[in-house]
């Protein structure tokens, strides 16, 4: 097959999926899913991962776009797939790596750590962000018993803060993970949030 392949990459609002999130909806999603019937675009998505060194494969298959597949599917990957195929005219495909929440220095790679020395800051960061890890999983520790006596006496928990995933905050370890088994992959081109969230006739709610 031929066509154009789009590496969608980043964070929440590039991850956003056709189903949205736990409060916040895309607007009209049911309509959106159940229409989500493409046989021009081509859908792959990437599991949230993380690597100390850059991986060459992935574990992951292309996908024809149907409700199902498309439904976890980056919403923004999913509609601009699917504009481009429809005024273009040709099979679209969409690579869907994000993981929203993380920092944009797991998205770097170590090359470009080790030759660009503005990025410097990146690594006094991660040393206080592993001091704070501490005291997050000592939270979360905490937490748990609180949470189960609550939920055994009949009561809801109340929301914790949250936590962020001590992998996602390696420096370049989503670049290892999720971007590096791309880097020899022929692609059009990649899809930029902010322009393309604006541009949408789809009518994303949230955030």
């Amino acid at each position: 097959m031929l066509g154009d392949v789009w590496f969608a990459s980043g964070q929440s609002n590039m991850e956003f999926p056709l189903k949205g999130f736990d409060g916040e909806p895309l607007r009209n999603a049911a309509a959106q899913i159940a229409a989500a019937t493409d046989p021009h675009v081509r859908l792959l998505r990437i599991e949230h991962k993380s690597s100390s060194i850059p991986l060459r494969d992935i574990d992951a298959n292309w996908t024809t776009t149907t409700p199902a597949t498309a439904i976890d599917f980056s919403a923004i990957g999913y509609f601009f797939a699917r504009e481009i195929a429809a005024r273009e005219h040709v099979t679209v495909g969409v690579i869907d790596s994000t993981w929203g929440g993380t920092p944009a220095d797991s998205w770097v790679s170590t090359d470009a750590f080790a030759t660009d020395a503005t990025l410097a800051p990146a690594i006094d960061a991660r040393a206080r962000f592993q001091q704070d890890q501490t005291d997050a999983d000592l939270a979360t520790v905490a937490e748990a018993p609180e949470d189960a006596a609550i939920l055994a006496s009949g009561g809801k928990p109340p929301p914790h803060p949250w936590h962020p995933p001590e992998d996602a905050h390696r420096p370049s370890s989503l670049y290892n993970a999720m971007v590096a088994p791309f880097t020899s992959y022929g692609i059009k081109s990649v899809i930029h949030t902010p322009e393309y969230v604006q541009s949408l006739h789809c009518d994303i709610g949230g955030s």
